[in-house]
């Protein structure tokens, strides 16, 4: 009954009142459809917007990642091209000199392990280059072929000489310094590391080999390169070596990652993976932190966040990059916040590289894109309400207006969806419709931009895959090749990838040495997804075979549909090589370690012996002796022999056979040396020896010096050193050190020396003996007198003394001829 009414009403309304109920019908309408259409088409753009935000984000981390990494792997390749041709330059250098002159003799030299710094004593010829004698003992002075090196080159030379089957390898000239600031001189290269494992540097050495790479040396780590030296038979009797100390190396590439910038506060940050240092900054924000252990870092959450980081980028490949998402905080900062951080690791230098940035600083993008899309569809909705009050011809044309704009940008987000360029939307109007084109225009132009940015970024990089040093490949299931880089070519004997793909068509039969060996790569990577480190034997173009690692994973196309396997190839030849000759040298290790300590032993046991028997012989003499001088003078030979023989018991007794106690060695000289018959002392009146030495030692090469000086003072002082109308000698023997010497002091109560009384001139034998003695060892011996008492002060290098872990002193030169005056008499 209504609608009838309404109906009839209408049939019957004025034509005024039809258009303008048409207009507003039809204006609503539209006003209802473009609100709806605006909706749908923000949504679509806010997501896609979104979409490519996220990728830029995830492209700009791996982006920053592969530049640190690349910056690295390129400092390193040309650090190795440089020791490559500085190695040349030292062999040239060689060359011209006449290479190695054997002079003929051997010496026996003590040298230092550079690891451990435990000593080994080694026999080595004597030999010369160029005229200039090789040993440790002209690291003072001017040293022939490395500093030359040096001067030319700018990075450490080193000369060696191999000390024995084994491959251990004596630095005989070297520029290389120990922390101290020493050349390292007298140091060695072991066969083996001190964890048992074969040192690298001298397997590839021992066969023949030339090595280049990161190597341990003396007390850092340097990118290096060594070459043998080879007799006329081929025989690898020596070394050459150049390298630079890795954190030089480091030193050059640090600014650059530090100014590496992701956002307004994100930053890459370097820390060691592996060893003693593992967990360690290298590379921190702003360098505020480099140095820092950060391996136990934890975050609010519990998590050992570096302990993570480590683990994910050691499993990683070469080039190989992942992601880790955590909380973190720096210092100045004043809550966690949670980080996104894109990972690589380079191997070569132990690097755990990482790109990081905050995640609220990404969703700042996200939320602008939100809130534009809100923004856009509020306007819309406005928009719609607008045209609904619009009646008639007004709004038909203002549809219109509304209706060409939207389609403009429908079409050109149609455009931008495709991938393809679209150019600036001129506002057709002012308000809702101009702010939408201008909305529209922004986003285009962002995404324009980032689109631009990731194809710079793929451009930048289209060349790691030409330029890598690894093999890398893909091939079909059924063994085609698909594609080749550079390195896996030249590594298989093809001068280009081109050759290869048009000479190989199957890997199994044509470049596996078995069959067998890819069946069981194919059922691996069926089985787990992937293959790490298998190793194989390959065919190379002329048919010789190499030993190979092979790396690979399955990947998948986008759609799903096809496969293809991606891998790395490692040629490992060399390494497998140098496993096989080191194996040959373990088995006389062992039996020659024993044999040195037992002949150590026996030749300081035959030396006490004979020392015994001819003290039994001037003893014998002695008793058979008629003259009171004879008699005495036997007797102070006695007295010297037993000197030595002390000084050979005391070494037969040290635990090292490499040095002696001198405070015990003192005490035992005095009561040795003590004879209460003399001098019209009676037993009860002993002479007393108060010994305040501390204890302390000395080398094998200076004890007996030493000893021989301080039992002819204390000889003396036993003899003469009686107080004027006592009945009792007293002497007190103690020790003084002035930094770079030492004093052994010996004071006894006696009268002392003439005023007028000339050392040099007027010393008798036994003094004589000891300044003698004391020259030896670049010693000296002072007097000082009174009516009182007599002070002898032997005088002697500090450096003499030694600590059992560290490496023995060098033997000092022979004595000047002012020391070995004769001179008879044993009183002063």
């Amino acid at each position: 009954m209504t609608s009838t009414v309404s109906g009839k009403a209408l049939r019957f309304a004025r034509l005024e009142t039809k258009i303008s109920l048409l207009a507003a019908s039809a204006t609503c309408f539209t006003a209802c459809i473009l609100v709806a259409l605006a909706a749908h088409l923000s949504s679509a753009y806010s997501a896609l917007a979104l979409r490519e935000v996220n990728a830029l984000v995830d492209e700009d981390l791996s982006h920053v990642t592969r530049s640190a990494y690349n910056l690295v792997r390129a400092e390193d390749e040309a650090i190795r091209e440089y020791v490559r041709t500085s190695v040349k330059v030292a062999r040239g250098i060689f060359d011209r000199a006449g290479g190695l002159r054997f002079e003929g003799g051997r010496r026996f030299l003590t040298a230092e392990n550079q690891f451990d710094g435990s000593l080994a004593r080694f026999e080595l010829p004597r030999v010369s280059l160029g005229g200039m004698a090789l040993f440790p003992e002209s690291a003072a002075k001017e040293q022939p072929l490395v500093d030359e090196v040096t001067r030319l080159i700018g990075a450490s030379a080193t000369l060696f000489l191999r000390a024995n089957a084994d491959g251990d390898f004596v630095r005989v000239a070297t520029t290389v310094r120990r922390a101290d600031g020493r050349p390292a001189v007298g140091t060695y290269i072991p066969a083996r590391e001190p964890d048992g494992k074969p040192n690298p540097v001298v397997a590839a050495l021992v066969a023949g080999r030339a090595y280049q790479g990161r190597a341990y040396v003396v007390d850092a780590w340097y990118l290096t390169a060594y070459e043998p030296i080879v007799d006329a038979q081929q025989e690898v009797i020596g070394a050459l070596y150049v390298g630079i100390n890795q954190r030089a190396a480091e030193s050059r590439i640090r600014d650059a990652i530090i100014d590496l910038k992701l956002g307004r506060s994100g930053y890459v940050f370097v820390i060691t993976g592996t060893g003693a240092d593992r967990g360690r900054y290298v590379i921190s924000q702003g360098g505020l932190r480099d140095g820092e252990d950060i391996w136990d870092a934890t975050d609010p959450d519990g998590r050992k966040v570096t302990r993570e980081i480590v683990s994910a980028a050691l499993a990683l490949d070469p080039g190989e990059m992942t992601t880790i998402r955590y909380r973190w905080i720096n210092p100045g900062e004043a809550a966690p916040r949670w980080k996104i951080a894109r990972l690589a690791r380079y191997a070569p230098w132990d690097w755990v590289i990482g790109a990081s940035v905050y995640e609220d600083e990404v969703d700042i993008y996200r939320s602008t894109l939100t809130r534009g899309n809100e923004a856009l569809v509020r306007t819309m909705v406005f928009a719609g309400l607008g045209f609904a009050l619009l009646v008639g011809f007004v709004g038909a044309r203002l549809a219109r207006t509304i209706a060409v704009p939207i389609a403009r940008v429908t079409v050109a987000a149609e455009t931008l969806a495709r991938g393809e360029a679209v150019g600036h939307i001129e506002p057709v109007s002012g308000g809702e419709l101009g702010a939408l084109a201008s909305a529209f225009n922004c986003m285009n132009e962002r995404i324009t931009a980032a689109l631009g940015e990731l194809r710079e970024s793929e451009a930048n990089y289209r060349g790691l895959f030409e330029n890598a040093l690894e093999g890398i490949y893909r091939t079909s299931f059924a063994g085609r090749p698909l594609a080749v880089n550079p390195a896996l070519a030249r590594m298989l004997g093809y001068d280009s990838a081109a050759e290869f793909l048009a000479q190989v068509s199957d890997l199994g039969n044509q470049v596996y040495e078995n069959v067998s060996d890819r069946a069981l790569v194919l059922d691996e990577l069926r089985a787990r997804g992937m293959v790490i480190g298998r190793e194989t034997r390959l065919k190379r173009k002329d048919g010789s075979v190499i030993w190979a690692s092979v790396s690979a994973r399955i990947v998948t196309g986008r759609t799903g549909g096809e496969s293809w396997i991606d891998g790395f190839i490692v040629d490992i030849t060399e390494r497998k090589a140098a496993a096989e000759a080191l194996e040959a040298s373990r088995a006389g290790l062992a039996r020659l370690i024993a044999e040195r300590d037992a002949l150590l032993h026996e030749v300081q046991h035959r030396v006490k012996n004979n020392l015994q028997v001819l003290l039994s012989l001037v003893g014998l003499q002695s008793s058979e002796t008629a003259s009171a001088d004879a008699a005495h003078a036997l007797a102070r030979f006695r007295d010297r022999v037993l000197v030595m023989t002390l000084v050979h018991e005391a070494l037969q007794r040290s635990p090292d056979f490499r040095s002696v106690d001198v405070a015990q060695l003192a005490l035992t000289l005095a009561d040795s040396l003590r004879h209460p018959e003399q001098g019209g002392l009676s037993p009860e009146n002993a002479p007393c020896v108060e010994n305040e030495l501390p204890s302390f030692r000395v080398s094998a090469d200076s004890a007996m010096p030493l000893a021989l000086a301080l039992g002819e003072v204390l000889s003396n002082a036993l003899t003469y050193g009686r107080r004027p109308g006592s009945s009792r000698i007293r002497i007190r023997i103690y020790r003084e050190s002035e930094g770079v010497e030492a004093a052994l002091i010996v004071q006894d109560e006696g009268p002392g020396l003439a005023p007028d009384f000339d050392l040099m001139a007027g010393a008798g034998l036994g003094l004589r003996i000891a300044m003698a003695a004391m020259a030896q060892i670049l010693g000296r011996i002072e007097t000082a007198s009174s009516s009182e008492s007599m002070r002898f002060r032997l005088v002697y290098p500090a450096a003499l003394e030694f600590e059992p872990d560290e490496p023995r002193p060098p033997a000092p030169p022979p004595p000047d001829q002012r020391g070995g005056a004769n001179i008879d008499g044993d009183a002063v």
